[in-house]
């Protein structure tokens, strides 16, 4: 499945037999010409078992290949006394993805470990992903954060994804305040 195939128009609604359909205008478009509605219940269940053969793989036992979630996970970052109150992580991801919610998760330890953690840029390639200059809270991508769903720009295996953070105030001492991030989106797999 190539670059154009999986990062076409998606489609969202119900197909002919009820069935929620989520994909690629090609496909489904292919497959809806290819498969009219029936009109009894022995050949509606007749058209669902031809969708489903139509769309599953062609080997016994090998799992289909298609654009499905995946998680892309960057290394951990820390912010110390030593650190500085602004690092980076990169991702690199290994097939074509697309990334579609990003979550953050902080860890603080220390009585000083109070400052606010920020996104200060976030780059897919040269493409910076905010749509005006300015630091967004960590803590708005957060696990349980909803409402969070964007359309990031598709990168090719070999392209770094970049996380830039800062923190309002470093943390004294021994006190740290860790960082992880992590992108969910679709590849091809």
């Amino acid at each position: 499945m190539g670059y154009e195939e999986m990062f076409g128009i998606d489609l969202v609604g119900d197909d002919e037999f009820g069935i929620d359909l989520v994909g690629d205008e090609a496909l489904l478009g292919a497959v809806r010409r290819k498969y009219r509605a029936p009109n009894s219940g022995r050949q509606k269940r007749a058209g669902m078992a031809k969708l489903l053969r139509a769309t599953s793989s062609k080997v016994p036992g090998v799992q289909a290949h298609g654009a499905r979630d995946w998680p892309l996970p960057f290394p951990s970052i820390a912010f110390t006394a030593t650190s500085g109150t602004a690092l980076t992580t990169t991702s690199r991801p290994q097939r074509p993805f697309r990334g579609v919610r990003l979550v953050i998760d902080t860890a603080r330890t220390g009585a000083t470990a109070t400052g606010l953690v920020t996104v200060t840029a976030f780059n897919v390639g040269q493409g910076n992903q905010f749509i005006a200059q300015g630091a967004l809270p960590a803590a708005g991508f957060g696990p349980g954060a909803f409402q969070t769903e964007m359309n990031l720009d598709s990168a090719q295996p070999g392209i770094d994804i970049v996380l830039t953070f800062a923190i309002s105030v470093a943390p004294g001492a021994a006190d740290r305040v860790d960082v992880a991030a992590m992108i969910i989106g679709l590849s091809v797999g």
